[in-house]
């Protein structure tokens, strides 16, 4: 058990195969794993501003960074805070190293790559908030969006969608264009979706209210 609150995101040290970061309320904590036990570290903010923490991750040369509900992103050297940088409007929302450089996401619907030292590279501006970041080891990344999409990116050019979907509530309404084969789907999220079933893929998405009505309930039927 490591305590009271909710673990938001863990990661394993790129350098050392025993030890990993926990992230989540107050901060972060570094964990070491030896003769069947675990003993922790609180990471110390010292100077910096302490917040709470959503997402970590580790850099090639053993540095841990995480990021804050604050919108900064932190750098760490043992559970010692060296370094913070302001990247996002609101939290960061997910981060992920790539070769020479690091990917984060943040609450303002903006991914930002990074080299290694946080020199910023490129700004792009993404349709919803960014809630998953991978990457191949060659500097192509995917990301998956918190209303259902999931975009690649290759060769730092134009993204391209990979998936589309409902992503709020339930989904409602279905029917089939008997004259095209198309699939039509409404969902508690406000979108109507037009799906072709040989592609297996989203071919037209649309606004069903301009104003969205009331958010669903989180538990049972809407």
């Amino acid at each position: 058990k490591s305590g009271p609150d909710a673990i938001l995101d863990l990661n394993f040290c790129s350098t050392q195969d025993n030890m990993f970061a926990t992230v989540g309320k107050r901060g972060v904590v570094f964990w070491t794993i030896g003769s069947g036990t675990l003993t922790s570290k609180k990471g110390i903010f010292g100077s910096h501003k302490m917040t709470d923490m959503y997402c970590c991750e580790w850099l090639s040369n053993g540095q841990c960074i995480t990021g804050g509900l604050n919108g900064q992103v932190y750098v760490w050297s043992g559970n010692q805070c060296t370094k913070e940088i302001k990247a996002h409007t609101g939290l960061v929302s997910t981060i992920s190293a790539i070769p020479g450089g690091v990917v984060t996401g943040g609450k303002d619907n903006v991914l930002i790559v990074y080299t290694e030292d946080f020199k910023e590279l490129r700004r792009m501006k993404v349709p919803a908030l960014p809630k998953a970041l991978d990457q191949n080891g060659q500097g192509d990344f995917v990301v998956g969006l918190r209303d259902g999409s999931i975009i690649e990116f290759i060769d730092s050019k134009q993204p391209k969608l990979l998936m589309a979907s409902h992503s709020d509530g339930e989904a409602w309404g279905l029917d089939v264009c008997p004259q095209t084969g198309l699939i039509v789907s409404v969902a508690d999220d406000n979108k109507i979706m037009v799906w072709d079933p040989k592609a297996r893929r989203c071919v037209g998405t649309g606004t069903i209210n301009e104003k969205a009505g009331p958010k669903p309930r989180t538990m049972g039927a809407s």
